[in-house]
């Protein structure tokens, strides 16, 4: 189902922070059937003294990943804003984003998004 977000009833912000290991991590919050959840902002972190990379994928509601970074290097003690407020990424109903790093514990991910429902 698509949401009218012009018909919002309530808009709460959100963040996660999460240090990346070699499996994939939910780096978002799932959507219900009445929400559409906006993500503003995702930095990587790479706090290690080596390039580290960075897989992201976004899940359809149907399980489906589709890669939207495959193993972008991050240069040692280095920061990549990877999603900005001026080209947000859209979740539906289902759908998720996961991310992993090719080097357990080298990446802090943090993800700012709102949560916008209409029930």
């Amino acid at each position: 189902m698509t949401i009218n977000v012009l018909a919002a009833t309530s808009i709460k912000p959100e963040s996660r922070v999460e240090t990346l290991g070699t499996g994939f991590t939910t780096i978002s919050d799932i959507a219900t059937s009445d929400e559409v959840l906006k993500c503003v902002s995702i930095y990587l972190a790479n706090k290690t003294t080596s390039t580290a990379n960075v897989t992201i994928q976004f899940v359809t509601s149907g399980g489906s990943a589709k890669t939207l970074a495959k193993e972008i290097d991050i240069p040692p003690d280095s920061t990549l804003q990877f999603v900005t407020k001026d080209a947000p990424i859209y979740l539906e109903e289902g759908e998720y984003l996961r991310a992993l790093s090719g080097t357990a514990s080298a990446i802090d991910l943090c993800s700012f998004y709102e949560m916008i429902s209409v029930a």
